[in-house]
């Protein structure tokens, strides 16, 4: 297992990448779906699309404000955002790479 790990950072493609960002998305969307009012605040009641929408936002780090954390929906948020963050750094240093090695 760990070696699929240390493979998957050292040389990910594009897909993986992608797949990682997109699991994040719907593992956290279905984690504040099923935990609905008590993890978000919002004006309706919480649907799957609401928090796949809230999920998406968080994971992005663009924050619109409509649907927010409450509770332990504030830590989670918190380890989305930063494990978005770090399947952003991959994707940025992805993309740098395969620039360098054009140039070269």
């Amino acid at each position: 297992m760990g070696s699929r790990i240390e493979a998957f950072v050292a040389k990910p493609s594009f897909i993986e990448i992608f797949s990682a960002w997109l699991l994040l998305i719907l593992v956290f969307g279905i984690i504040f779906a099923i935990g609905g009012d008590a993890l978000l605040v919002s004006d309706t009641d919480i649907t799957l699309g609401d928090a796949l929408y809230y999920s998406i936002v968080t994971a992005s780090t663009v924050g619109y404000g409509d649907i927010g954390p409450r509770g332990w929906g504030r830590a989670l948020a918190a380890i989305e955002i930063m494990l978005g963050l770090t399947i952003y750094g991959i994707a940025l240093s992805k993309l740098v790479s395969v620039k360098q090695e054009t140039m070269l």
